[in-house]
């Protein structure tokens, strides 16, 4: 009788949308669920904080230019500050 070695598995499931994602991956959600409660996040953020893109990607601890295509993309609403 052979033994036969079971390979580890090359990837995880992520626990929000059950995508297969890298086993490196860190925390238990993929990248696109990641981005996607982030964005949220924000949204919810800016409902109640009047903030400028510096200070909001500084509050998030994202990427300015991240700011700035959701802004160009029509996806988060900004009002600058006068």
């Amino acid at each position: 009788m052979y033994a036969f070695e079971e390979t580890p598995k090359q990837f995880r499931i992520c626990s929000n949308c059950g995508r297969p994602m890298p086993r490196s991956a860190t925390g238990d959600l993929c990248s696109s669920c990641k981005d996607a409660m982030l964005y949220r996040e924000v949204k919810e953020y800016l409902l109640h904080h009047e903030v400028t893109e510096l200070e909001l990607a500084e509050h998030f601890n994202i990427p300015l230019q991240q700011v700035r295509s959701w802004i160009s993309d029509g996806r988060i609403d900004y009002k600058p500050r006068s």
